[in-house]
């Protein structure tokens, strides 16, 4: 759902690897700057990180 959802947003199929590398950074990115100070993440939000991780890569 993720993943069809990201496909969706950056306009592109991603492979195996980049997905998992950018459900990961996505993934350490909410621990650190949500989940650690107690804010809650909807779905539309870790699909917009989850755009910036991308990007990154």
């Amino acid at each position: 759902m993720i993943r069809q959802a990201l496909e969706k947003k950056l306009g592109k199929k991603l492979s195996d690897g980049q997905f998992k590398d950018i459900m990961q950074m996505a993934t350490d990115d909410i621990r650190v700057n949500r989940i650690d100070f107690n804010k809650k993440t909807r779905l539309e939000d870790v699909i917009i990180i989850a755009q910036y991780c991308y990007l990154v890569l």
